[in-house]
């Protein structure tokens, strides 16, 4: 087989049609992409609106027995209830307002959770960026669910996020990064510091192929 055709046969696949609806919020600009995922789902707010309302009427009528009469039994029964309603409700801000903002510019890549405040933040510069994917959302190998989200492969941790993403979405938008990183890098002359044959040999045994045909 020549050179040349055995570059054309590691071109990556044409870009696969983006969703009508999709199910993130996408900023897009020539030298930046901004993504935004929510991470909960609003019927499970839902459920979780209804079953506090019950809950905080019973949590208010311990904390006045408390404060009426507050003997060391009453408090001891009352923290477990409290604690439970401050679970409830963390559920239930997930669920309404969670968020996962990535962002992907000449400087590298960002990402962080957001509930009420930003947390869980994380950031690579651009040169130990090495390529766009999926993975098992779980890194528990007896986890069977299938369940599978985005993945920026780095030469340190990788970093997971799009786990609300539908397959479709996350076709479409494994194939927009994965250009977009690769303009960037050839534009701000910074390439990724592993060369294609250590890519291939680094990370083609986890990625089954995936990574092989993209490499040029």
């Amino acid at each position: 087989m020549s050179k040349s055709s055995r570059r054309q046969s590691k071109r990556p696949p044409a870009s696969p049609p983006s969703p009508k609806t999709p199910s993130y919020r996408l900023h897009d600009e020539p030298s930046r992409i901004e993504l935004t995922f929510r991470t909960g789902q609003y019927g499970v707010g839902c459920f979780m609106a209804f079953f506090l309302t019950g809950w905080s009427v019973g949590c208010g009528f311990l904390l006045w027995r408390v404060a009426e009469d507050p003997q060391r039994e009453h408090v001891l029964f009352a923290v477990p209830f409290l604690v439970g309603w401050l679970f409830a409700f963390l559920v239930l801000m997930q669920s309404w307002f969670g968020r996962e903002r990535f962002i992907l510019d000449s400087e590298g890549a960002q990402f962080w959770n957001r509930l009420i405040f930003r947390y869980g933040g994380t950031a690579m510069p651009l040169d130990e960026l090495v390529t766009f994917g999926t993975a098992q959302q779980s890194d528990d190998t007896k986890d069977y669910s299938g369940s599978r989200v985005l993945e920026l492969r780095t030469l340190g941790k990788p970093i997971r996020f799009g786990s609300a993403c539908t397959d479709e979405e996350r076709s479409s938008l494994m194939w927009l990064l994965r250009s977009r990183l690769s303009e960037l890098q050839d534009m701000n002359d910074k390439p990724p510091r592993l060369s294609q044959d250590v890519k291939s040999l680094v990370f083609g045994r986890r990625l089954g192929g995936e990574l092989l045909a993209e490499v040029d």
